[in-house]
């Protein structure tokens, strides 16, 4: 689904029962989105950056949640899922067995307490993990290209 969807689209969209919102501004999460749209199974999903939602109370959702989570609302409205709950349903979905069975590893309580606070810090320290990591792919060709 384009990324320059409208709150209506989404509210009507007949292909998608799970809104998945991310945050667009962040590569990771960016990335990750992309990823996560070419391994899951069906239409079931539509992904769609947070500052193109611009009618946050239609999904009973503020701009601090968004900020903090990547968010998913079933098409009703009725049920809205944060975090790691989001990872567990994504991973749940995909085509490789593999992650689907980490989603269900995840969803063991205390597995999903730690998962949480580990979701909880990457989320508070995402724009530094990706600065670090953008660092890391420039070294990288660097290197590589002192040895060609």
């Amino acid at each position: 689904m384009p990324e320059n969807t409208s709150d209506e689209q989404l509210h009507t969209s007949e292909n998608a029962n799970k809104v998945i919102i991310y945050d667009g501004k962040c590569p990771i999460c960016e990335n990750t989105a992309k990823m996560t749209r070419s391994t899951t199974l069906g239409e079931g999903f539509t992904f769609i950056s947070s500052s193109n939602v611009k009618d946050l109370e239609s999904y009973g959702l503020n701009r601090s949640q968004i900020e903090r989570y990547v968010v998913m609302v079933d098409s009703t409205g009725s049920r809205i899922f944060f975090g790691i709950d989001v990872v567990i349903a994504l991973l749940l979905s995909s085509k490789p067995k593999p992650f689907r069975t980490l989603a269900r590893s995840l969803a063991i309580s205390p597995i999903h307490s730690i998962a949480e606070a580990l979701y909880d810090w990457v989320s508070r320290h995402r724009y530094e993990i990706a600065k670090l990591v953008s660092s890391v792919h420039k070294m990288r060709r660097v290197v590589v290209s002192l040895f060609r």
